[in-house]
């Protein structure tokens, strides 16, 4: 913590970003963060430096809010207790509306909007990849159901023409016999 933490608070978000902009313009400060308070689109900004820059910033962003006609309230706390620190700026809860405004490495827009790419382009390959074994499968499924029903007409075609066989009759007549036969015949 350095030495000196600075709290001012207006309307609206626009006049919030403009104030916190000209104050860290202004004097060797640097932003917190900007937290929208409940009700009324409150928005208070808070930042830290030396306890004259702080000052000093925080009578400027007045100015500004009171021009803007956003001015709420603003106070400067000189070396403030640690404990005072830990509730206002470190243990920041998720459900407070706040934003944390410190330098950081972002990713450019272009390395997002790549990412973003690639994982679309990975999740539609898989829903692919799913399609194509959803397809192998209602194959293999619709095979076994022919396979199956030819089956079952071979089992019963086979069992339809088994037609008894007849005890093959030779007719082993001699030459006598055959006389006789044609002579009757006649």
């Amino acid at each position: 913590m350095k030495q000196a933490l600075g709290l001012i608070e207006v309307i609206g978000l626009s006049a919030a970003i403009n104030i916190a902009d000209t104050m860290a313009k202004v004097a060797d400060i640097q932003v917190i963060n900007l937290e929208k308070t409940d009700g009324f689109g409150w928005i208070t900004i808070k930042i830290e430096g030396d306890v004259a820059a702080v000052q000093a910033a925080v009578q400027t962003g007045e100015q500004v809010a009171h021009q803007e006609k956003s001015y709420v309230s603003s106070k400067v706390i000189p070396r403030p207790v640690d404990d005072v620190v830990k509730v206002l700026i470190e243990q920041q809860l998720p459900q407070t509306n706040s934003v944390r405004v410190v330098e950081q490495e972002q990713q450019p827009n272009d390395l997002k909007l790549q990412n973003g790419v690639q994982e679309a382009k990975q999740e539609v390959q898989l829903q692919n990849e799913v399609e194509e074994v959803k397809q192998e499968v209602k194959q293999e499924k619709e095979a076994e159901k022919v396979s199956a029903t030819v089956k079952d007409k071979i089992e019963r075609k086979t069992t339809s023409t088994k037609v008894p066989k007849k005890p093959a009759t030779v007719s082993q007549s001699t030459p006598d016999v055959r006389k006789e036969n044609e002579q009757t015949l006649n």
